[in-house]
């Protein structure tokens, strides 16, 4: 159903709903939160240490980044959940 354009923004808008529907519904299971972000949140260019946004790290060639403010460094995969990512 994805292949045919009239449809395939309806069915893949079910499919997130769906899946964020099942996410939360795990998390009050497991007793976690559960924090649903914006979509334009920038989390990956967001220090988890200090929260100070870093503008230079947008590109996604830069995977690794040092916050001027606090100096914790960074992986832009890892730092959106709260983990600096480095020497784990």
């Amino acid at each position: 159903m994805v292949k045919n354009h009239h449809l395939a923004k309806a069915v893949l808008d079910v499919l997130w709903n769906e899946l964020t529907r099942q996410l939360e519904y795990k998390a009050a299971w497991e007793k976690r939160e559960y924090i649903k972000v914006d979509i334009f949140f920038a989390g990956s260019q967001v220090s988890s240490c200090c929260g100070d946004q870093n503008v230079d790290t947008k590109y996604l060639s830069v995977r690794n980044w040092i916050c001027p403010i606090c100096g914790a460094e960074h992986d832009r995969d890892i730092n959106p959940a709260g983990g600096s990512g480095m020497g784990r």
